[in-house]
């Protein structure tokens, strides 16, 4: 299961550890909420892809208002992605997300587009991942003319499995 299933309206994280769960953090889609975590760190936190055929990603925000991601580590995720967020708006600021020996997807999946900004983080994707994109942005959006935007500023990008996108706008 998740280390935590947001339900509620809103929550805050701070200074914590969530390692080998299903999915480290798990929102529902309630429209109001926000989520808001700092200083904390996610790692190893995955489903058996082969024995479950779902994926567990360190950080699975649903459908809810703002999600904002501060000062964290995340890595060691499996399958899944490192951080993926359906949040109509995602602030991504300050991070370490890595897939340092790993086989993560993505390392940010903004899934649905909205509102993101990606800045200052250090950003590794390791040489075993299967997708050789870092950052995708609205690969399940159900409607290519919702509004939305994304900023990529001032990160630091290391692929150690050669020739890699960065960031893939669909």
């Amino acid at each position: 299961g998740a280390g935590i299933r947001a339900e509620g309206a809103g929550l805050t994280i701070r200074d914590s550890h969530f390692h080998d769960n299903e999915m480290g953090i798990l929102t529902s889609n309630n429209a109001r909420s926000v989520l808001t975590i700092v200083d904390s760190e996610f790692n190893h936190n995955t489903v058996d892809f082969a024995r479950h055929r779902r994926l567990g990603h360190n950080i699975y925000v649903g459908r809810i208002a703002r999600f904002v991601l501060e000062r964290s580590k995340v890595y060691g995720a499996e399958t899944g992605h490192q951080v993926k967020s359906r949040a109509r708006r995602s602030e991504i600021v300050g991070n370490s997300i890595r897939d340092e020996g790993g086989a993560s997807s993505y390392l940010i999946d903004i899934s649905e587009g909205g509102e993101a900004v990606i800045r200052d983080n250090d950003l590794l994707q390791g040489a075993r991942s299967p997708n050789r994109t870092a950052i995708a942005f609205a690969p399940e959006a159900r409607d290519s003319a919702a509004p939305g935007f994304l900023v990529v500023r001032d990160n630091r990008f290391v692929s150690e499995g050669g020739p890699g996108t960065f960031v893939t706008n669909h």
